[in-house]
């Protein structure tokens, strides 16, 4: 089974597992949960935005909901990965003739964003730059807004989307917003410019009802400053 050090899997799912490693999601915010959390920022959206994209929500400080599953190949298509697909596609390769280490390494290595047509150079800054134009863009957004909502309607409502991509400069903002768009009816309103110089990065404006922060640090730092300032 692959490492599930990066797994955002709630804690009684994960327990399934003997001897399996607490996640970032389950350890650090788990016990960082457990401290007072602002009644306005009670319903926080953890988005990983980067070669394994994946969203978490915390409700009260408490993980609730995870696009990804028991592995991280689940969930959100990434560079690699294929995301959520049919099960039956398994038994289809194997009656093809492939043996389960073959079928693993196209589902987790060979498949995702980077096996679409035109992205043979491909890194997750070439998909952002591409913008809308790309279809591997068009499919990250969708997952991406197609869990935020998910995740929204489960806690009936969002106080903060926090944001995550390591090593992702300025080419962020645009799908940042691109994301934020379609929340507009929610009362999100996101800055036409942004000060790139300040991390966390403040993408909404000060009268939005959702607050959008977006930094290069770990999911934990941002849970750990959440819960201090928002």
């Amino acid at each position: 089974m692959p490492s599930t050090d990066k797994m955002t899997a709630p804690h009684r799912w994960k327990s399934l597992y003997s001897g399996v490693k607490e996640s970032r999601h389950t350890s650090t915010a788990q016990k960082e949960a457990q401290k007072a959390v602002p009644q306005f920022c009670r319903k926080l959206l953890s988005i990983v935005v980067g070669p394994e994209p994946n969203i978490a929500a915390f409700n009260d400080g408490k993980p609730v909901e995870t696009s990804i599953g028991f592995t991280s190949t689940e969930g959100i298509p990434s560079l690699h990965g294929c995301g959520d697909t049919d099960a039956s596609f398994v038994f289809l390769l194997d009656n093809a003739g492939m043996n389960l280490a073959d079928i693993m390494a196209v589902f987790s290595k060979r498949d995702g964003l980077c096996a679409l047509p035109g992205n043979g150079n491909c890194s997750f800054s070439t998909i952002l730059n591409a913008g809308v134009d790309s279809t591997a863009y068009q499919i990250l957004r969708y997952y991406v807004l197609r869990n935020i909502g998910s995740a929204i309607a489960y806690m009936g409502g969002a106080d903060v989307f926090y944001i995550h991509g390591e090593h992702l400069g300025a080419e962020i903002l645009p799908f940042i917003k691109d994301i934020c768009r379609p929340f507009k009816f929610k009362g999100l309103q996101y800055l036409e410019k942004t000060d790139y110089e300040n991390d966390p990065i403040q993408i909404s404006t000060p009268d939005s009802t959702i607050t959008v922060l977006y930094s290069q640090h770990t999911r934990s730092d941002l849970l750990k400053h959440c819960m201090v300032s928002c």
